[in-house]
């Protein structure tokens, strides 16, 4: 009897023991915060694995501006307009005419303000043009149909000639300017040009009507020079350019007229900041 009464006192003690156990498990399982230890001991033991969700890269789209206007077009536009209107942007802002008098270009041309208005339409007018050259040009380049017809065209309008080692005469016809760039490329870095410019309004060659010579150096990195000779109506130009920063630079321009001594020389000094 008093055998089965001991039995019964050490079965009672090792069931108290597993349902106790059964409690603190269950506790952990359903407790409050799952995943979280009891005591901050066994937190030297914790492994914590993270996962990091990255984001599919999303393409930059080209911005509308660079998909009309390319670099090489760009710089096509801005050598047109200096050739128009003044060399340097100082010297373009002090030749625009107001609405009491005349001025007069770099290019010797004296305008009133409606023959000023009407140049920089034409000027528009060439833009628009060559925007629609260069853009056909690239559909038909990338088109198998169309780039034999892309070809003859470039064929006919550029023609490159190698004179002497090191030296190439290239030339190069504008339809929708009618004009005619003759370059020679030689060893000195020297940028040598000659412009034969015809009439803006007709389709196709006609007689040249003002040719203009440019000749410019890079004497160093930031600074560079350059001499503009516009030949009908004898305009002589020449300006220094320097660049201070990324969007600060400086120039300084003389003109003055050979074939006319009566009309203005000047000497322009300015800086130019851009953001």
């Amino acid at each position: 009897m008093c055998f089965r009464r001991v039995i019964a006192f050490i079965l009672s003690l090792i069931l108290s023991q597993v349902a106790h156990g059964q409690e603190r498990h269950v506790a952990k399982v359903v407790g409050e915060h799952w995943g979280y230890l009891p005591t901050i001991a066994e937190e030297r033991n914790l492994r914590v694995v993270e996962m990091v969700l990255i984001d599919d890269p999303t393409r930059k789209a080209t911005p509308l501006n660079e998909i009309i206007f390319d670099e090489e077009l760009s710089k096509e536009f801005r050598l047109r307009y200096e050739m128009q209107f003044g060399r340097t942007e100082v010297e373009q802002n002090l030749n625009a005419p107001n609405q009491y008098q005349t001025y007069e270009y770099a290019t010797g041309v004296r305008v009133t303000p409606e023959e000023d208005v009407e140049k920089k339409q034409a000027y528009g007018d060439y833009m628009i043009r060559r925007l629609a050259e260069h853009h056909v040009d690239q559909y038909a380049k990338s088109s198998p149909n169309l780039r034999p017809v892309y070809e003859l065209k470039e064929r006919v309008s550029n023609v490159n000639l190698e004179v002497r080692k090191g030296y190439k005469v290239k030339l190069h016809y504008s339809l929708s300017g009618n004009y005619v760039d003759v370059k020679v490329d030689n060893p000195y870095e020297v940028a040598t040009q000659i412009t034969l410019q015809m009439n803006e309004e007709s389709f196709g060659p006609t007689s040249v009507s003002e040719t203009i010579v440019s000749v410019g150096y890079p004497v160093t990195k930031s600074i560079s020079v350059g001499s503009y000779y516009t030949v009908n109506a004898g305009a002589f130009s020449l300006a220094g350019y320097k660049v201070l920063k990324d969007n600060l630079s400086t120039s300084i321009t003389g003109s003055t007229h050979l074939a006319d001594a009566d009309k203005e020389s000047k000497i322009i000094i300015g800086f130019t900041w851009s953001q």
